[in-house]
C-alpha cells in the first residue's frame, strides 16, 4: 500500500514538474541578443518532455497495479466463499 502512495505522488509531482517547466519557459520567453544570438532556455522543452513521460509512466504502473491487486483480492474472495 505504501508503494501505491509513492507511486501516485511521484506521478503527480512529475506531471505538476513537467506544467511548471513549460510555464517557466513560456515565462521567461526567448529574444535575440544584440549580437544575433537566440537566448532561450531550451533545457525546460526536454526536461518538461521528461517529466510528462515519467509522469505518465508512473501513473500507468499504479493503475495497474492498483488493478491487479483488486483482481486478486476478488479471486481470493471468491475461492474462499465457492469452496
Amino acid at each position: 500500500m505504501l508503494i501505491q502512495r509513492v507511486l501516485r505522488w511521484a506521478s503527480g509531482l512529475l506531471l505538476l514538474a513537467a506544467i511548471a517547466a513549460w510555464g517557466a519557459y513560456a515565462a521567461i520567453g526567448s529574444e535575440v541578443g544584440a549580437d544575433g544570438v537566440l537566448r532561450e532556455p531550451f533545457a525546460l522543452i526536454p526536461l518538461g518532455w521528461l517529466c510528462l513521460i515519467a509522469g505518465f509512466v508512473l501513473g500507468v504502473v499504479c493503475f495497474v497495479r492498483g488493478l491487479v491487486g483488486h483482481v486478486m483480492q476478488i479471486r481470493s474472495i471468491d475461492s474462499r466463499t465457492n469452496g
